[in-house]
Parts: C-alpha cells; structure tokens; sequence
C-alpha cells in the first residue's frame, strides 16, 4: 500500500463532501472509496490498528453545520485488485471538545487528538483527548505544553527517528 493514499472529505466545487477516493501514486490511478457519513473539512486522519485489524480514522474538522466533534472509522481490507479498499465508515463516540485543524495520531498504542481551532471565531485549545476503544470514550489528558495554535503540521517523532 505504500503507493496508495486515501483523501477524505474536504471542500468539492464549494461545497463540503463525504467522497472519499484512493489514488495510486505510481499510475495515478484512483478508485473512489465508500464515503464517509459526515462531510468533513480541515479534520485529521490517522491510520489506527486495533486487534490487528486495520482502520483509517476520521476526526473533526467543519462543514456547513460548523466545527465537528464527530469521529469515524474504516475497516481497511484488501480487493482482488491489490486496491485498498474497505467496508462502511462506522461512527464511534465523539470528541469532548468540536474541533478543526486538529492533529490525529497514534501515542504508543493510543488514538490521540491535540490542537485545533473550537468555534468559528477562531477559539484555539491546547488540550488533548485519547480513546478508549473498550469504552468507546475520548478523555482529557493534561494540557498540551505549547501556546494554543491552529493552521500547524506535524509528525510523529518515534523511535525510528531517535535511533
């Protein structure tokens, strides 16, 4: 799969989508992929494996109805064709706190959001949230020891990086 990636959501001739779509990276070829059940817009996404099962994550974000907490799920799977390719987005519990611009990523072997803007006025939060698949829960962890920010990159800095 290292040649493929998925896009999710964003804006489409002005309007916010649920599309997804999975382009191969060497022939430029995409397939579209099931669409998720919220439009989503400026949210995060992660790959997330649980019981060694595979699922792309979907956090957050905007659409018409203003920032999202929602939060959803893909069992990946592979096609006949080699394409990746998955089931139904499924909604798991949402975040505490309705966020965009959001970073989405795995802490050790925990699902993690961080950042992000609160409101349409631009309210920014340095909190962070984990979840709790057991309980289908997020909770706040301690506050995040950065000045509150949005518009940001990020990347995980592992242990394959400190080696």
């Amino acid at each position: 799969y290292n040649d493929e990636i998925m896009v999710t959501g964003g804006l489409s001739n002005g309007v916010y989508t649920k599309d997804t779509v999975i382009v191969n990276l060497k022939t430029f070829e995409y397939v579209d992929g099931p669409p998720m059940t919220t439009a989503h817009g400026a949210h995060a996404a992660t790959i997330y494996i649980k019981n060694k099962e595979k699922f792309v994550v979907v956090a957050g974000g905007t659409n018409s109805d203003g920032i999202l907490a929602s939060v959803e799920m893909l069992r990946v799977c592979n096609s006949n064709k080699n394409i990746l390719t998955g089931e139904s987005w499924m909604e798991i519990s949402q975040l505490n706190v309705a966020r965009s611009g959001l970073a989405l990523e795995i802490v050790g072997d925990k699902l993690v959001a961080v950042l992000g803007t609160t409101d349409q006025g631009g309210g920014d939060t340095n909190k962070f949230e984990e979840y709790d698949p057991v309980q289908n829960a997020w909770s706040f962890g301690d506050e995040v020891a950065v000045k509150d920010r949005t518009i940001f990159s990020y990347v995980t800095v592992s242990d394959f990086l400190r080696n």
